[in-house]
């Protein structure tokens, strides 16, 4: 009987070991939306140069659903500067704005992407007036 659950802690520990884990300071967590209790959305700060490593954003995907209670209809907004890592509207289209509207593209050019769980799908620059930026991907592997 204890051999048994041997056996089970060691296979835990060897296949966490060989899951590779993203650093904290690889990404940082700017802001999480809550809408009547249920996760909607969590702004995410990344270097612009990941914004194309599925693998990274697999990673950081796959440790916010560890670390937040993800909904089907919850979504990842990825920034490279935290002081745009938020809802535009809520930036530049509220009666209170906190940022003037001469931000508005930096604000575009520092959106860096979007994942969506429901579907898996991560699109890049959902915003670039470059189409050849905008890149989309299905990430279904992100556990």
């Amino acid at each position: 009987m204890i051999f048994r659950y041997l056996i089970i802690v060691v296979f835990f520990i060897a296949s966490s070991c060989n899951d590779k884990q993203v650093k904290l300071d690889d990404f940082e967590i700017a802001k999480v939306d809550y809408h009547r209790g249920k996760l909607q959305r969590i702004f995410v700060v990344v270097r612009s140069e990941k914004v194309n490593d599925t693998a990274f954003i697999c990673q950081v995907i796959s440790t916010l659903k560890k670390s937040y209670p993800i909904e089907k209809n919850s979504n990842i907004s990825f920034f490279s500067d935290k002081k745009y890592a938020d809802y535009k509207t809520e930036l530049f289209m509220d009666g209170d704005d906190l940022l003037p509207t001469t931000e508005y593209e930096n604000w575009n050019k520092s959106y860096l992407g979007e994942y969506e769980f429901e579907t898996n799908e991560y699109k890049t620059f959902p915003n670039s007036s470059l189409k050849n930026n905008q890149k989309e991907y299905k990430l279904n592997g992100c556990n």
